[in-house]
């Protein structure tokens, strides 16, 4: 019945009004450090790296940092900001503002011991599983090498460790290992892409006047302007 639906996208709506409201006085009541949550590869590739930078700007801003794990849902009346993946457009948690900072294209990569060397000719490592290297050769118009099979990792840190070491050839999100990339450490293979929908997404509640939200959203903001320039 509609008038059964729309009582229910109105209610939906004042529970989602109660949870914010919620979060945002335990926020007020909690007080102390900033927590951040973030998933393991944005954390020990992205965040850690730039800390230094954010805790020189704004020396008085005390930090905690936690993992937030894919798949999971993030409890805003604990933590204050958030960094997830998604392999698509990530919607906004209720009570939360959310937003691109980073995309999660993916392209091949190996160590600086490999480069030179021939793809078709590599080791392939993998991330979950082998369907970003079947899909990847398929864009790229080239055809699949006889052994596609190679070590799987659980997660993009294991997978980044793995290419790091010299063990094969990997897709890695771009964004994720620019520091790798120009400090020489891991070679691009190639230009081609995949997984352009995917994308690393910053949330924090709606409210900005817990102590420090601003400060660190705008630094974050930042921190990816400044990389495009």
């Amino acid at each position: 019945m509609p008038e059964a639906e729309d009582l229910a996208r109105v209610a939906a709506l004042s529970l989602d009004g109660i949870a914010a409201a919620c979060a945002r006085l335990a926020a007020q009541a909690r007080g102390g450090p900033l927590v951040i949550a973030a998933i393991p590869s944005v954390a020990l590739c992205w965040l850690i790296p730039r800390l230094a930078g954010f805790r020189a700007a704004h020396p008085g801003i005390e930090l905690r940092i936690v993992y937030a794990f894919h798949g999971q849902e993030v409890d805003f009346a604990e933590v204050d900001l958030a960094f997830l993946y998604s392999a698509g457009l990530l919607a906004p948690f209720p009570g939360t503002v959310g937003e691109l900072f980073l995309p999660g294209a993916v392209v091949p990569v190996v160590s600086a011991s490999l480069a030179g060397g021939r793809l078709q000719d590599m080791q392939l490592l993998h991330d979950t599983d082998e369907d970003g290297w079947r899909h990847w050769f398929a864009r790229a118009g080239q055809g699949q090498p006889k052994v596609l099979s190679g070590p799987v990792y659980q997660d993009f840190n294991l997978l980044r460790a793995a290419v790091l070491a010299g063990q094969g050839a990997a897709l890695c999100p771009r964004a994720m290992i620019r520091d790798d990339l120009e400090a020489g450490r891991l070679c691009q293979l190639s230009d081609v892409s995949v997984m352009e929908s995917a994308g690393y997404y910053m949330f924090r509640t709606q409210d900005r006047s817990r102590s420090g939200v601003a400060e660190f959203w705008d630094w974050v903001m930042a921190q990816d302007r400044l990389a495009q320039v």
